[in-house]
């Protein structure tokens, strides 16, 4: 579905090994797309190393699943970066980098971008997934973070918090997951508990990204989401057992919850 072309002599490899444990599991190969800087460097410049864009990702037989694939592969979190294919986004972080070293003020190190998807979760209803993001723009550090992704087999589509929770029920799977929370992280102080935290107004929400485990479903906040960077991420888990209740028809059926 989607070109793979890097701008160097580096191509696209297939890892042509089975990923098939059952029957009606899916099987899939990793394919690899590789992007190098070609800008020539600087005179006195010492650094060896590329600027480069790299993914690693499932493909699958199906090329909706592909397609969800992909939507979640060229996530940025930053919010006024979008791009529509792996190759925008590797085409368009080389160009970033291209375009700033151009500057007096350009880089003294390369600039690198990783992401690699993971089939997390590979049940017989659901396909979870999770993009593991690592990039470095110039800075004090450079920024990591997960992204899953849940999509229903059958349906062919995301699975979303508004599939899986009966409606009106939200504000009962946050105050569950709010008590589970305050026992993680040993808040002592009810009254002025979230006030260490990111959360808007001191007040505890969950957030849309979220894994379908066996038994639990995870939430994860990524570094400044919540804590500070040094902090690193944070996850939530929240057995199926306590939210049962609250599941749709729907969840139960995907999630084999009587």
């Amino acid at each position: 579905m989607f070109l793979l072309v890097a701008c160097n002599s580096t191509n696209s490899k297939t890892n042509e090994v089975s990923q098939t444990a059952k029957s009606d599991t899916l099987s899939y190969t990793m394919e690899t797309y590789r992007v190098e800087s070609k800008l020539e460097k600087k005179p006195g410049d010492t650094i060896k190393e590329k600027t480069y864009f790299e993914a690693s990702y499932p493909q699958f037989e199906d090329s909706l699943l592909n397609a969800y694939v992909q939507s979640i592969l060229v996530y940025d979190y930053n919010p006024d970066i979008h791009f529509s294919t792996l190759k925008e986004a590797g085409e368009g972080f080389i160009k970033a980098y291209d375009d700033y070293q151009k500057l007096d003020y350009s880089s003294p190190w390369p600039w690198y971008n990783n992401r690699n998807i993971r089939v997390l979760e590979n049940k017989p209803a659901y396909i979870s997934i999770g993009l593991d993001y690592d990039d470095f723009m110039g800075g004090a550090h450079g920024n990591h973070g997960t992204v899953y992704g849940n999509y229903d087999r059958n349906l062919k589509k995301e699975i979303s918090l508004n599939d899986l929770i009966q409606e009106g029920k939200m504000d009962s799977l946050t105050l569950i997951a709010k008590e589970i929370f305050i026992k993680q992280e040993g808040i002592e102080n009810r009254e002025d508990a979230f006030k260490g935290y990111f959360f808007k107004d001191d007040t505890f929400s969950l957030n849309d990204n979220f894994l379908l485990k066996d038994s639990t479903i995870q939430f994860l906040y990524n570094v400044y989401e919540i804590k500070p960077y040094a902090s690193g991420i944070t996850k939530l888990a929240i057995p199926y057992n306590n939210i049962k209740s609250l599941f749709t028809p729907k969840a139960k059926e995907i999630l084999t919850i009587k």
